[in-house]
């Protein structure tokens, strides 16, 4: 241990040295490329980024087993659909990222939609039982149930930077929709928006946080209970902590069951397969918040599991 510190604290001690020993304004540009030394923004020496070991999305995910995964693959109005996950990827849509510490989950404004009556498409897991055999369904107002997830939303469109990142769904309703809402001149890379839960189909929200930045890495706790529905929020970066407390469920129609991935809340009138999305035609949008096909959102998921 004694000998593991020393080593650090002269990796930085000649990080620092490097550094100073030149001109400063220019070791800012290069310090990151000297062997050893990564820097943060204000040009202060940081470990060198840490790398995973798992080989597939499943791996790194606790084996996804009690989830089946909907790509934006396909036809136009029947997107893939992924039953089992095991050593399963697809890139760009489900992969992992970079260092192998996160499940990339991409979804393009031009995807393959579930049905022909929805205009977004999606790369989102969707609870299924606990051994995979059939599609997860319990009771909302009765049930005890809980999800955990570590994420980052790395990415959404410019022109309607909207993208839903964790839901509660019956047959029929949003029962829960965790919504990040972008700025109005989006670049969607390091935007600063905002990010809501809404609760029985918009009824009600709760702002978990109102400056969440993309990139910034979020805990979230969905749990249900006595027929409502609490969602507990961190932000790592900033330290932002929300409670939202329990909200009761209304007006539920059938079984519910946990989603978790990428919604992206964008469309294009035209797909990536040339045909036309009439019902994001028939949004009525003024122009400038139509995406193009290509343009995406993207969510890093590190952990996941549920109760």
């Amino acid at each position: 241990m004694i000998a593991n510190t020393s080593r650090k604290v002269a990796l930085r001690t000649s990080c620092f040295s490097r550094l100073f020993s030149r001109n400063f304004a220019l070791a800012l540009l290069v310090v990151s490329a000297l062997p050893g030394c990564q820097t943060d923004g204000a040009g202060n020496p940081e470990p060198s980024a840490q790398t995973g070991s798992a080989k597939s999305p499943s791996e790194l995910l606790g084996g996804l087993k009690s989830w089946k995964l909907t790509l934006p693959t396909g036809p136009s109005d029947k997107a893939t659909d992924i039953l089992d996950l095991s050593n399963y990827s697809n890139s760009p849509w489900f992969t992992l990222n970079p260092t192998r510490t996160a499940v990339n989950f991409r979804a393009n404004a031009g995807g393959s939609r579930t049905t022909k009556n929805t205009a977004y498409s999606r790369t989102e897991l969707r609870e299924m039982t606990s051994d995979g055999s059939g599609l997860g369904a319990w009771a909302c107002e009765s049930a005890k149930r809980s999800m955990h997830i570590e994420q980052v939303l790395t990415h959404t469109a410019k022109n309607k930077p909207e993208a839903s990142i964790g839901q509660i769904h019956d047959p029929v309703n949003d029962n829960l929709m965790l919504l990040y809402t972008g700025p109005a001149n989006a670049n969607g890379a390091t935007d600063t928006g905002t990010l809501t839960a809404y609760f029985n189909n918009r009824a009600s929200s709760v702002v978990l946080d109102s400056a969440y930045k993309l990139g910034d890495k979020m805990v979230i706790d969905v749990t249900v209970a006595d027929g409502a529905v609490g969602v507990k929020y961190q932000n790592l970066r900033s330290g932002q902590m929300l409670d939202s407390g329990p909200v009761a469920f209304i007006n539920v129609k059938g079984a519910c069951y946990f989603k978790a991935g990428m919604y992206i809340a964008s469309c294009s009138k035209t797909d990536s397969n040339g045909s036309v999305n009439q019902v994001c035609v028939n949004k009525g949008w003024t122009a400038n918040l139509y995406d193009e096909p290509d343009d995406y959102a993207e969510l890093a998921i590190s952990k996941l599991s549920l109760k």
